[in-house]
């Protein structure tokens, strides 16, 4: 497996909308892959904060789903959805896709 013990993904997605803003998960630290089983299915764990929007921020922890393979054949990406915590007396939904990644 070497190198694709160790890689990992951008994500990019989108909270929903509460109070008339959103905010972009696009600040967030990933760890190597976890994997599951003897194959190499796995999932990553992301942690770290939403963009800043309406004076506030949120803070965000989450796993992947398992990997899917990309349409073109080489590589994989994964889904995830999560809740922000609660700053400003609210909380907000997400979810995203990561980049693809690709051995070669």
């Amino acid at each position: 497996m070497g190198d694709y013990c160790r890689h990992e993904h951008d994500c990019c997605g989108v909270t929903d909308c509460y109070c008339n803003h959103c905010h972009r998960i696009d600040d967030v630290k990933s760890h190597d892959p976890i994997f599951l089983g003897k194959h190499c299915d796995h999932v990553h764990f992301y942690h770290g904060k939403t963009s800043k929007s309406d004076k506030h921020r949120h803070s965000v922890c989450f796993y992947t789903g398992p990997a899917l393979p990309a349409a073109c054949g080489n590589g994989h990406y994964h889904y995830y959805y999560g809740l922000t915590t609660c700053n400003d007396g609210h909380i907000h939904y997400f979810r995203g896709i990561t980049d693809i990644y690709s051995c070669d």
